[in-house]
């Protein structure tokens, strides 16, 4: 396999605001008896300092966050404010600029600067990064049957995929920082690979050769790596883990997946201490569920609420059943007396006593559903099933598993069709509260929950 090292040309500072939570662009190191330097007027630009050069004594000034770096031509002597360090190799002085060691950048300024640098050995780039950025690198392992694009960092960088079709597939890192050149060429099974930043976020787009059959995503520790992996094998793609594009269905299987953001209008369902409502997480999750789904599968996604309006349990069915639903997911906060409580649950219909009308609790009020009795109850197996699948993809991104349990839940009388309730965690736990306001969070949870709708969906097929 051949290793190509990619990396993405941001911005220039000049476009940046000081605020913005962005890398700097970076600067090639030129390798110049045996080691690495970047010119003064680059290692000016990456520092954002004023530059002061003086040729009669062939010393230069850099001043940055009040504090002044002094450099003399042919001196290893670095004074930083009212410290002095001894580099391993000079000031050099070529084609009329001072040449500074890129050691001046790994080894002394971060022990005296508030800044984060980078240095790419395989790129020979240099970068230095706002507070909160972590750097990386991303390169390709290609072959015609297997091919990786992999993202290394010393620290974990977290990401959500918003699109894994075979047309659009985009992964987002947070707060993540990377430099270098990209490919001009097709590389394997990658066609074309794009890295677009904004926002503190690094947007990882491929298009996938129309070879490629199925993709994986996962994470490897030690170090640190984001793995996107894309395979031409069909025998080779359940062994190794792949996930098939779009999943295509027959007829008479799953085709529509009805979400259902509880509460809403004059219910706001759970509110949290600082004001944050269950009906505004609940249907901000479905909309990113929904937005994920589209774009990674040949489903059809139902809402059956797309704004502030309130709807009764017998509402929700209906607009289930006429949306001729395959699966039923109601997206759910929770809320208890205590603080302490935390985590999420997935819950499938159990009947109460074979009662037709059914108090759910924190859920909503209570309604009669008699003209639906028991239907839920035919799907129970397969309710489970699905429930079992997405609180396994939940746990994957590491929050509390409260477990999946058979309750008679309101919200899920009358629905025919396999039904969950997913409760994302509760209003009331701090934790839990930060996370549910928190869009990144958020957008990690709807993705877990597709790949629950998806593995749910892709075991029923085989």
């Amino acid at each position: 396999m051949t290793k190509q090292l990619l990396s993405l040309l941001l911005l220039s500072l000049l476009l940046i605001p000081a605020s913005s939570s962005v890398a700097l662009e970076a600067r090639q190191a030129s390798k110049i008896e045996g080691r690495y330097y970047v010119s003064i007027n680059d290692a000016a630009f990456l520092l954002g300092a004023t530059k002061f050069w003086k040729v009669e004594t062939r010393k230069a000034v850099l001043s940055v966050e009040g504090k002044r770096i002094r450099l003399t031509v042919g001196s290893p002597v670095v004074v930083v404010g009212e410290q002095t360090f001894m580099l391993t190799a000079p000031v050099l002085f070529r084609q009329g600029t001072p040449y500074v060691p890129v050691e001046l950048f790994t080894e002394v300024l971060p022990e005296v600067l508030e800044k984060r640098i980078a240095w790419n050995p395989d790129a020979r780039t240099l970068s230095v990064l706002r507070q909160g950025m972590t750097p990386a690198i991303v390169y390709v392992d290609a072959s015609d049957e297997l091919t990786y694009v992999t993202i290394e960092s010393a620290e974990r960088i977290e990401y959500s995929p918003i699109s894994l079709s075979s047309e659009s597939f985009i992964i987002l890192l947070e707060d993540a920082a990377l430099s270098g050149k990209l490919p001009s060429r097709k590389e394997g099974l990658v066609s074309r690979l794009e890295l677009d930043e904004g926002g503190g976020r690094v947007a990882v787009r491929i298009r996938p050769s129309s070879r490629a059959v199925g993709f994986i995503v996962k994470r490897e520790t030690r170090p640190e790596r984001i793995i996107i992996g894309f395979t031409s094998s069909s025998l080779r793609m359940r062994a190794l883990g792949f996930t098939p594009f779009g999943v295509e269905l027959p007829r008479g299987m799953y085709q529509v997946v009805v979400l259902d953001p509880a509460h809403g209008g004059g219910d706001p369902g759970v509110r949290s201490e600082n004001g944050t409502l269950e009906k505004q997480v609940t249907l901000q999750i479905a909309r990113e569920i929904r937005t994920i789904l589209s774009r990674s599968s040949n489903l059809e996604v139902v809402l059956t609420r797309d704004d502030d309006s309130e709807m009764g349990a017998e509402a929700r069915a209906t607009r289930a059943t006429a949306s001729h639903g395959d699966i039923y997911v109601s997206i759910h906060c929770d809320g208890y007396p205590s603080a302490l409580a935390h985590g999420y649950s997935v819950e499938v219909f159990k009947a109460s006593g074979g009662s037709q009308s059914l108090s759910a609790g924190h859920k909503g009020g209570s309604v009669s559903l008699s003209s639906w009795a028991g239907v839920p109850e035919r799907y129970t197996r397969a309710s489970l099933a699905l429930a079992r699948s997405i609180s396994g993809s939940i746990a994957a991104i590491g929050l509390r598993e409260l477990g999946v349990r058979r309750a008679p839940v309101l919200t899920l009388e009358g629905v025919d069709m396999p039904s969950v309730l997913v409760s994302c965690g509760f209003l009331t736990n701090a934790d839990d509260e930060a996370a549910l306001r928190d869009s990144s969070s958020r957008r990690k949870i709807a993705a877990a929950i597709v790949e629950g709708i998806q593995s749910f969906i892709r075991e029923g097929a085989r």
